[in-house]
């Protein structure tokens, strides 16, 4: 998995070499990921207050609104350090965040013309690895950008713009540029299933960060 996306993890693939010491998965090209780009980031801690990458804090009963400085997609590379599509619950004074963090909605968007092809998606880890449907994004055409309205707790959250391709995949070309630069992490899990067995064991884990 890239970034613990489950969208374009590569699954069942089984090895192309077998020997009696392992076995071996070499120039496989599906294990080729596009880089994609680094993740935006925004942070809540004090509803009354604007954080990072807050343009604007608005109270509509009964809710707060977070409304996010809007994106465009890049002409070129830019490092900002990022946390790979992690979030982190967490609110100013308290050791509590889980329970006692405000949920807020948090408005996403992506100045761009409208882009052929499959659905934008506002995505990171707070969806569990695949583009959730309450965070589809619609376009204005208007403004000419893609909007999307998220309710999440207080906390710092990293967040992409994918395109949902028909076979299910994201990509981030049209949306947030694709960039060989891009700093990812990777998760490996090897699974056995012993003979006689009636399930898959997992038997080995790797993580290959680019940031290491």
């Amino acid at each position: 998995m890239q970034n613990r996306r489950r969208d374009n993890a590569v699954l069942d693939l089984q090895p192309n070499i077998r020997h009696s010491s392992g076995a071996e998965w070499t120039h496989r090209r599906e294990l080729i990921f596009d880089a994609g780009a680094e993740f935006h980031k925004f942070e809540i801690l004090d509803v009354r207050r604007e954080g990072m990458g807050v343009d604007r804090m608005v109270w509509q009963d009964p809710i707060y609104h977070a409304v996010l400085f809007a994106a465009t997609p890049p002409r070129s590379y830019t490092y900002v350090p990022d946390a790979n599509g992690a979030y982190v619950v967490r609110r100013s004074g308290t050791d509590a965040a889980d329970t006692e963090a405000e949920y807020v909605v948090a408005h996403f968007s992506l100045h761009t013309p409208r882009l052929p092809g499959g659905d934008v998606y506002v995505t990171g880890l707070w969806d569990n690895g695949f583009p959730d449907p309450r965070c589809r994004m619609e376009y204005d055409e208007r403004q000419h950008c893609y909007e999307a309205g998220v309710m999440l707790k207080q906390g710092y959250y990293n967040f992409q713009f994918l395109q949902l391709q028909d076979d299910g995949r994201g990509l981030t070309a049209a949306t947030m540029g694709d960039f060989y630069e891009t700093r990812n992490e990777y998760i490996i899990l090897v699974y056995h299933r012993p003979q006689g067995a009636r399930y898959d064991a997992l038997v080995g884990y790797q993580r290959i960060s680019e940031e290491q």
